[in-house]
């Protein structure tokens, strides 16, 4: 685990950016949401966090983007220990879709 200060936490270290079409017979909104699996670390983390979404509104036929950041906060989890935020090494999964149980994409992100 490593210790990540206050300013450390606030930046970026991602953007993930969707493209969306509306398919359907009328105009509407899309609602992206973005959840990260954190590696076994040996703390209790949920299987999945929610950690941005972004919605998008649509005409028929229509496509779009999302841009949903991801900051290093995100990653990080309070250790009783060490009285500080750390972030754990290893593989984070990275997943987007209109809930949590339609995932419609993913990705892995590696941290050192």
């Amino acid at each position: 685990s490593y210790g990540v200060s206050d300013e450390a936490l606030d930046k970026d270290i991602a953007s993930l950016k969707l493209k969306i079409k509306n398919t359907g017979a009328r105009a509407g909104a899309e609602v992206v949401q973005l959840y990260v699996s954190a590696p076994e670390c040996g703390a209790e983390r949920p299987v999945k966090e929610l950690k941005g979404f972004d919605k998008l509104f649509l005409k028929i036929g229509e496509s779009g983007e999302v841009s949903i950041p991801l900051q290093l906060s995100s990653l990080a989890r309070f250790d009783e220990e060490s009285h500080a935020w750390v972030v754990d090494p290893g593989t984070y999964a990275v997943m987007a879709g209109p809930n949590p149980q339609d995932l419609r994409c993913s990705l892995e992100l590696t941290i050192l």
